[in-house]
């Protein structure tokens, strides 16, 4: 850039100095002789006076006029002169100019894009010179704004370098696009298995990566700085950090067919234990044991729970996928843990023998759980309230089966609240974070996690510093 403008002002100065030499060439011609003073009065030529012109005047008899300005002879060599350094001064402006142009050239030849502002200042340059070339009189090359030639040469130099610097960061872009358009493929490949199990993707997601792939496409196609900008750059990160959200969301959707055919068979399986169940309260009949409504409550909370899965599949088929898992977390496994309580009451009633040792074991894992949360420093006063209820009720059911006679009501009565105790224990322990995970949230990941590239980052943090600050609205 310094070597093109370095060109531009020496030829601008052989112009300047033959334009200086101007007022020397005009003052190039012989002394005046020393002429006498006519006296007043006195007619014709005095004696002593030549008849000639001398060197360097205008030719003929005197008659009284001098000529103080150059000859025709010397004004067009005068002319001559500026023309010349009018010619040198072209060439260098040319050579100047064509070096800028061979620069931009070569950006093109490996196909960087020239922006179109650029172009029309090269032409522009181009004029100028052409203008300079060919001007035939001192008045039009006067007329000819040089100063403007090198405010462009200027201008044009400094875009060279910031054109191959965005060239460069173009190449690192495109490096980095053809890592993130393979992790999208594989990525839209683990979608389209979703849609094919008849499950529906959030509209979002779908247009989201349509806009990072539009992205991708653009740096693959040497798309201009500007013209990626438009595609709305400084939305990237917040499309990359909705694209982790969805990937969430699709790690639960891929699961939900498992966590179906777990709940399937977790639905059998309670239809066989009902049976049990029933056979169990039967015989407690026979000793006067009336456990009749534990198991009314358990087939009721199992048909509660085949009429939940079933409209939680409903809902996610109609696209609504975080209302289907809610379902299937609150009126389906929380069912589920309902109805295991009225089984364990009908359970301990037909073996009280095995209630001490079940009751011991239930209070240590309680107790492990909430030493767990505690090393998290999360704060488990209202756990520690819920087992200390819970220990005072179990130590209740324990003094009652070893009074006599036994008060199979009073046990009975123990046994649920105790069950209650439980369910109790254990919301509030999912709450804080502590209960067991979801089927939807275990297993292996499916969805590899979509990257922002540190080229990528670093592009979004350049236009971000080109932009100008905001200013704040006038009232």
């Amino acid at each position: 850039m310094i070597q093109n403008k370095n060109i531009v002002i020496a030829a601008l100065t052989i112009a300047l100095a033959a334009t200086v030499s101007l007022p020397a060439l005009a003052q190039e011609q012989p002394p005046l002789p020393n002429i006498p003073q006519i006296p007043s009065g006195v007619q014709g030529m005095p004696e002593g006076i030549p008849e000639n012109i001398p060197e360097g005047m205008s030719g003929g008899p005197l008659n009284g006029k001098v000529q103080m300005g150059p000859s025709e002879e010397q004004l067009q060599k005068i002319e001559a002169q500026k023309l010349k350094g009018q010619k040198q001064a072209a060439a260098g402006m040319e050579k100047g100019l064509k070096q800028m142009e061979a620069q931009y050239a070569k950006l093109e030849k490996n196909k960087i894009a020239v922006p179109a502002e650029i172009k029309a200042k090269l032409q522009k340059a181009r004029a100028i010179v052409e203008a300079v070339k060919n001007a035939k009189t001192s008045e039009e090359l006067e007329a000819i704004d040089t100063e403007e030639f090198a405010v462009l040469m200027d201008e044009l130099g400094s875009a060279v370098g910031e054109i191959q610097k965005q060239a460069q960061m173009l190449v690192g872009l495109k490096k980095a696009a053809k890592g993130m358009q393979k992790t999208i493929a594989t990525f839209e490949n683990q979608i389209a298995k979703l849609t094919k199990r008849g499950l529906t993707i959030p509209p979002e997601t779908t247009d989201n990566l349509k806009k990072i792939k539009a992205i991708i496409a653009a740096i693959n196609a040497n798309k201009s700085i500007e013209e990626l900008e438009a595609l709305g750059w400084e939305e990237i990160g917040d499309i990359m950090d909705q694209l982790g959200e969805s990937r969430r969301e699709l790690e639960m959707l891929a699961r939900w067919p498992q966590a179906v055919k777990q709940i399937d068979k977790e639905i059998t399986n309670l239809g066989k234990v009902a049976k049990k169940l029933e056979t169990t309260v039967n015989k407690l009949k026979t000793k006067e044991i009336d456990l009749t409504e534990n198991l009314a409550k358990f087939k009721t909370g199992l048909e509660e729970i085949k009429a939940a899965r079933a409209a939680a599949e409903q809902t996610m088929k109609s696209g609504d996928a975080a209302g289907a898992f809610d379902a299937l977390e609150e009126n389906v496994f929380g069912k589920i843990s309902e109805i295991y309580e009225e089984q364990r009451v009908i359970e301990t009633m037909a073996n009280l023998g095995r209630f001490a040792a079940d009751y011991k074991k239930g209070i240590a894992s309680a107790q492990q759980q909430i030493n767990s949360l505690k090393k998290k420093k999360i704060n488990t006063a209202e756990l520690e309230d819920i087992l200390n209820r819970t220990k005072t009720k179990g130590n209740e059911v324990l003094a009652l089966l070893k009074a006599k006679p036994l008060d199979e009501e009073a046990i009975v009565d123990g046994l649920e609240a105790l069950s209650e105790l439980r369910n109790e224990f254990g919301d509030k322990l999912d709450e804080l974070g502590g209960g067991a995970a979801m089927p939807w949230e275990q297993g292996k990941q499916q969805f590899q996690a979509i990257q922002l590239p540190k080229e990528f980052q670093q592009f979004s943090q350049q236009l971000q510093v080109k932009q100008p600050a905001q200013q704040p609205a006038q009232e």
